[in-house]
């Protein structure tokens, strides 16, 4: 999964990002909305992770240009008690999901694993994964291999998903 984590650098956003680092995932990181836009055009992204105490209020009415651009893109709000009424104005505008600081490592992953499922596989531009002869279309639940159509249970299928995204690194069992 690729995320893109929009921070202010400081000590909350660090330990936000210190969290994603323990993660399956490949992590970009920028300071403001303008950059966001720039990484949105240049690169695919599963996730986006909004520090909106980074961000100024005015920010978030960006949120549904930037869903614009990127509208595959799950969007995820983390911010305090004390931006509570920026959290559900992103939502509003189109978020997908919201967490609360203090951030907690497992809180911060079943969140991650949510939008995960939800979100199609954009790493090849296509609503499908593909390893070797293994092929899943997220969108059908299709699995082939070599071609030939598999018979999967929905489970089998959301577990074989996760492994093909991992791309070959270990998942635990809690990621699964």
């Amino acid at each position: 999964m690729r995320i893109l984590h929009i921070q202010d650098f400081g000590p909350l956003a660090f330990q936000t990002a210190a969290l994603l680092k323990t993660m399956v995932v490949s992590v970009d990181s920028v300071g403001s909305i303008a950059c966001a836009a720039d990484a949105l055009e240049a690169n695919k992204y599963d996730l986006t992770i909004w520090d909106v105490d980074a961000v100024s209020p005015e920010a978030i009415d960006k949120l549904p240009d930037l869903r614009a651009r990127s509208p595959k893109t799950q969007v995820l709000i983390c911010g305090s008690n004390e931006t509570i009424q920026i959290v559900v104005a992103a939502i509003e505008k189109g978020a997908d999901d919201f967490i609360l600081r203090p951030v907690r490592p497992d809180e911060l992953r079943i969140r991650i694993q949510q939008a995960s499922a939800r979100a199609p596989d954009l790493s090849n531009g296509r609503e499908s994964s593909e390893f070797g002869p293994l092929r899943i279309d997220i969108t059908q639940g299709d699995v082939s291999v070599d071609g030939v159509s598999l018979n999967l249970t929905p489970r089998e299928r959301s577990v074989l998903h996760v492994l093909m995204r991992a791309r070959g690194n270990v998942v635990s069992k809690d990621q699964i």
